[in-house]
């Protein structure tokens, strides 16, 4: 099913992926935008009981080479992005949901960025991505937080992890992190460092995590 989002007479666009019961999730895109992958991911998550908004932060642009992912990267607006990412959040849990946000690569920078901006995130679950926090939004996220990261990973390092972790350890943030020997973007089944081993196995954390922090 897709259906934009609305909140107070916004619409959003994005995919929307139907569940009952009380659990919610924002899914945010990587560089690609909205396409067959994350429409797949959040229709998983649904099925798992998790009503899932796959916003689209590219304005139903979908890249099908890094070229033109780079552009659409490039062009984002990020302020407009964490507007959009946290009306999302009001949306759902004006529906009496408890809400998470989960994202991969550019989406798990923004993410963690939206989980500083929004308290209203439960639980924060980023792929292999962290952006640039700074230390007052690092002690701005009230979400618990599991991360997922890769080994082999020359954008998001494991120095880069080693940093966020000792971050939210000095902030007394409530996190998690699991480091997979896999390369970047080992989730998606449709880039060459898939690892169908370890997305299982990530989902399977993914799902016991939110179980735990959206009962």
């Amino acid at each position: 099913m897709s259906d934009p989002l609305t909140h107070e007479g916004r619409s959003l666009p994005g995919y929307l992926a139907p569940a009952s019961g009380t659990r919610a999730l924002v899914l945010i895109h990587e560089w690609w935008g909205v396409n067959a992958h994350i429409k797949a991911v959040a229709d998983r998550f649904a099925k798992a009981g998790y009503t899932t908004f796959a916003i689209d932060l590219f304005d139903g642009k979908v890249a099908t080479t890094e070229a033109e992912a780079e552009v659409l990267r490039g062009g984002l607006d990020h302020k407009r992005a964490m507007w959009a990412i946290g009306t999302a959040q009001e949306a759902l849990a004006a529906q009496g949901k408890k809400v998470g946000v989960v994202g991969f690569c550019l989406g798990g920078a923004l993410a963690l960025s939206a989980s500083a901006a929004h308290p209203g995130f439960l639980a924060c679950v980023p792929f292999y991505g962290i952006g640039q926090l700074s230390a007052g939004q690092v002690r701005s996220i009230r979400a618990r937080v599991q991360g997922h990261f890769a080994q082999r990973d020359d954008w998001c390092t494991p120095a880069k992890v080693d940093a966020l972790a000792a971050d939210l350890t000095a902030a007394k943030g409530r996190f998690q992190f699991h480091r997979y020997d896999a390369g970047h973007a080992f989730f998606n089944e449709t880039r060459p460092a898939y690892s169908e081993k370890d997305a299982a196995l990530a989902f399977e954390r993914t799902l016991g995590f939110l179980e735990e922090t959206l009962a």
